[in-house]
């Protein structure tokens, strides 16, 4: 298998056990929706996205102390794994932001 076709089937993966672990929070079925993701690896960014939401609508929905700093750690360990994965810019691409048109590049893996 080549690389790409390693990256393609993981990613597919990720968006599938994020969509599974929202589906059961949705349904409100939180305590399944978590055990659910503690299997899984935090790193990957949809994983990490589908924790943090979850915890973020428990923490709403209850309003409790513990929930929303739980909800809080949670999204900015996601916001860390996702400027990891964010694609840097060049130095002169930078320069060029400044003078020239917008480099949408920027907002494509």
């Amino acid at each position: 298998m080549a690389t790409e076709e390693i990256e393609e089937y993981e990613f597919k993966e990720s968006i599938k056990n994020a969509r599974k672990a929202l589906a059961l929070c949705l349904c409100n079925k939180f305590t399944e929706a978590q055990k659910f993701l503690q299997t899984l690896d935090g790193s990957c960014m949809y994983h990490s996205l589908s924790i943090s939401t979850i915890a973020y609508l428990q923490a709403v929905l209850t309003y409790e102390q513990k929930y929303i700093q739980l909800a809080h750690e949670k999204v900015k360990e996601t916001l860390k794994i996702c400027d990891k994965q964010r694609k840097k810019r060049s130095w002169n691409e930078s320069i060029y932001s400044w003078f020239g048109k917008p480099y949408f590049d920027d907002f494509s893996i």
